[in-house]
């Protein structure tokens, strides 16, 4: 990794300070910036994640939903989220909220089970099953969501077991968009068996159904 140089180390150094006094249009933009940055570089900004969601600011809670790199953080926005609303306009902000983070590759780019681990499995089994297209959207397509997840829908286990054919089918179809199908991370060490796993499930559902 190439060294910083001294303006990069002065945006690092002031960081905190900057995001404290901030317009919500400016810290969102940061956020988006710098959660175009290597994995490495985005370890440790718990502190001020944590910071920002004590502005209470509903852009900035957004902007944390959407490219914030806490676990702690995307737990407690999304717990908010569930929260009954006050009125329409909460209403969609919180179902915002929750659409932020479930589509939210940081996060889940970290290695755990994305995002049951994050938003338990009752509520997985509340987006799937009655969940509105923009939510089941950002859970299927998320390209960082647990591969697990994606062998349960295709193989119709687990969360997806009960569904009726029509929303089975529908999420089926919403996820033919997720990068992961065609995304293979096979290099000289490990196989990628997440990769095979889904499609492994693909395969053996097509054949179940053509054999109808």
């Amino acid at each position: 990794m190439a060294a910083m140089t001294w303006g990069e180390e002065q945006e690092r150094l002031t960081e905190e300070a900057r995001l404290s006094v901030a317009s919500a249009e400016e810290v969102v933009r940061e956020l988006k910036r710098v959660a175009q940055k290597s994995r490495g570089e985005l370890l440790g900004r718990e502190a001020i994640e944590a910071l920002l969601v004590e502005r209470n600011d509903r852009l900035i809670n957004l902007g944390l939903a959407c490219y914030g790199t806490s676990k702690e953080v995307l737990e407690a926005l999304y717990k908010h989220a569930l929260e009954k609303p006050a009125d329409a306009a909460d209403e969609r902000y919180r179902r915002g909220l929750r659409i932020g983070c479930l589509s939210n590759r940081i996060v889940a780019y970290w290695g755990f089970d994305f995002p049951r681990r994050l938003v338990g499995p009752e509520e997985i089994q509340r987006i799937v099953a009655a969940g509105d297209d923009a939510e089941a959207e950002a859970l299927i397509c998320n390209p960082s969501v647990s591969d697990r997840l994606l062998e349960e829908l295709y193989k119709r286990t687990g969360a997806f077991a009960t569904l009726a054919d029509e929303r089975w089918s529908k999420l089926i179809y919403l996820s033919r968009k997720n990068e992961r199908l065609v995304t293979n991370k096979d290099n000289d060490d490990m196989p990628d068996t997440g990769h095979y796993g889904i499609h492994h499930a693909i395969f053996k559902t097509a054949r179940n159904c053509s054999c109808r």
